[in-house]
């Protein structure tokens, strides 16, 4: 089961597509709110997470999914952001 928290909704619907098709069970959310409601209801094999969201900044996000040891793949346009990261073993796209 995997999470994609993105504000793009062609991303999501990329995210969801691809990995359907694989036979995961994918949920999407566009905004941080939803994606913190989602991640504290289960347990995912993984969290796909934007750092740029509207509401509330990924970060929050990437660190309730890190604290409840779900693995994470952090999405960023920001160059700074990966660096921040690195440290964390957070792979970043």
């Amino acid at each position: 089961m995997i999470v994609i928290v993105d504000d793009e909704l062609m991303i999501c619907e990329i995210v969801v597509e691809c990995f359907s098709e694989l036979g995961a069970e994918v949920h999407c959310a566009t905004n941080a709110a939803d994606g913190a409601k989602l991640l504290a209801a289960h347990i995912f094999d993984l969290a796909i997470i934007d750092v740029q969201l509207p509401g509330q900044s990924g970060v929050d996000l990437i660190e309730m999914a890190v604290n409840r040891d779900i693995p994470v793949l952090m999405i960023t346009g920001q160059a700074d952001m990966v660096e921040k990261f690195l440290g964390f073993n957070i792979p970043a796209l």
